[in-house]
């Protein structure tokens, strides 16, 4: 076991397994070290934890530790607790160690229980080779599961914190096939995807009458599938010949649908053995022969690789430093991205009634006509005033919103609007295209109208990002 431990340790550090032409680790393990799927998991996740804590390939190899054992403390070790755990851990039974962890970390009383829901539909693309392909998420500190394969080293650890699991976040489905026809589906559902369950039954009444969850959720999966694969790969979209030769980076519908009819929807690389990866995983389209060496958008020039080798071959043609240079710096610029929406969503609701109030004018503006109604009562004011200026009279106020009722007012909201959109981190050209949405509400006040022109701008600008 240590020794299997140590090549796997190799692997892993250097990435081998992708230039033999595997996706991961585990895809290595089932089909090249022909282990099951339960099997490569232990072994990689106790790989990992060993690979975090060294001292954990000696205990193993003189076997004071079991693979069991370290799995049942993966989750438990992080850098201020791992010698004294590791010595308490060594040497115990199972039924020992589960007890000495229920002892240093008690947890409170939980029901894991999950509702489980039968499916009887057809499934494709379940096989657990392709399973193996697939590339892990790393455990967060929202829900860490023992079965996943993953980086023991998180950031729980790396702050050193070692509680008890919070509410999952990330919640997980579980298939068990029954039948050659039939798969048993046990998990749960966010509350806003059984809503949109719930409105795609609905939608689909006409398509699945009987509103059956089976037959729904396979009537959308086949809608969903369709759509991603036009998206992706150009399926089903009409394309005619054209005498110009594509060129940059952008790949035409229809040689989208060759290179994808070509390479099987599968990721083409292959190893020095010729090993092929074959994940449906992130695949990406790269160009053979590059864009900057002057390579050409044509099916004969492009393949299907799945992320991981398609930056396998970028740092192997541009280097590894610039690769990660380049990541480090679009990662940035998607965390600099986010944060500034959120910080103008945050802005936007924390402010809604704030703003308006900095123009009060227009209240005045829409209150004249009724103005001489209400003033024609106390009559016996005007004996004291000239007769040219009977409705104006009624209050000492009056005269000084007169002369600004008319075009000032209208500048003046103008004007508000644009400082108000300005203060909420809203460019020029956006303040300016508030007030255009706006112009047409002759009869509303300045917060109405700053309300409805952030609604409309902040729709756009969502729509911007979510297309990006």
């Amino acid at each position: 076991d240590a020794d299997v431990l140590a090549h796997l340790a190799e692997l892993e550090v250097r990435e081998e397994y992708l230039r033999l032409g595997f996706a991961s680790l585990q895809d290595y393990c089932v089909r090249r070290l022909r282990m099951s799927e339960d099997r490569a998991k232990k072994r990689i996740r106790v790989c990992r934890t060993a690979l975090a804590f060294p001292a954990i390939f000696e205990m193993i190899a003189d076997g004071r530790l079991s693979l069991t054992a370290v799995l049942m403390l993966a989750t438990r070790l992080t850098s201020e607790n791992a010698e004294s755990l590791l010595a308490e851990a060594a040497s115990l039974s199972n039924e020992q160690l589960e007890l000495m962890l229920a002892r240093r970390f008690p947890r409170e009383g939980t029901s894991d229980e999950s509702p489980a829901l039968a499916l009887t539909c057809g499934i494709a693309g379940n096989s657990e080779v392709e399973g193996a392909a697939r590339p892990q998420p790393a455990p967060s500190a929202a829900s860490v599961d023992v079965n996943v394969v993953g980086p023991v080293h998180d950031a729980r650890e790396q702050q050193g914190v070692a509680t008890t699991r919070p509410a999952v976040q990330a919640l997980h489905a579980k298939f068990t096939p029954l039948s050659a026809d039939c798969v048993a589906v046990r998990g749960q559902l966010s509350m806003a995807a059984y809503e949109h369950f719930q409105r795609v039954r609905a939608l689909a009444s006409h398509a699945v009458p009987s509103g059956n969850a089976a037959q729904v959720i396979e009537y959308a999966l086949k809608l969903a599938a369709a759509m991603l694969d036009k998206r992706k790969f150009g399926k089903g979209v009409r394309t005619r010949p054209s005498d110009a030769k594509p060129n940059g980076r952008y790949v035409p519908a229809a040689v989208r649908q060759q290179v994808c009819e070509r390479d099987g929807a599968r990721c083409a690389y292959v190893g020095p053995d010729n090993t092929r990866c074959g994940s449906e995983w992130h695949l990406e389209f790269d160009h053979i022969v590059s864009v900057a060496e002057c390579g050409q958008t044509t099916p004969d020039n492009l393949r299907l690789l799945c992320r991981r080798h398609n930056q396998l071959e970028a740092k192997r043609r541009l280097g590894a430093p610039l690769i990660a240079a380049r990541t480090e710096q679009a990662r940035a610029e998607a965390a600099r991205a986010k944060q500034r929406n959120a910080q103008r969503a945050a802005k936007a609701d924390a402010q809604p009634v704030v703003v308006p109030e900095v123009a009060p004018a227009p209240a005045p503006m829409h209150a004249l006509e009724p103005a001489p109604e209400a003033t024609s009562e106390p009559a016996p004011v005007l004996k004291h005033e000239p007769a040219s200026t009977p409705s104006s009279t009624s209050e000492p106020e009056a005269p000084a919103h007169a002369p600004t009722t008319a075009q000032p007012d209208a500048e003046s909201i103008r004007a508000d609007i644009i400082a108000a959109l300005r203060s909420l981190d809203f460019s020029i050209p956006e303040a300016r295209r508030g007030v255009e949405i706006t112009a047409h509400m002759h009869q509303a006040t300045a917060a109405q109208r700053v309300h409805a022109a952030l609604s409309r701008l902040t729709r756009a600008s969502a729509h911007r990002v979510s297309y990006a």
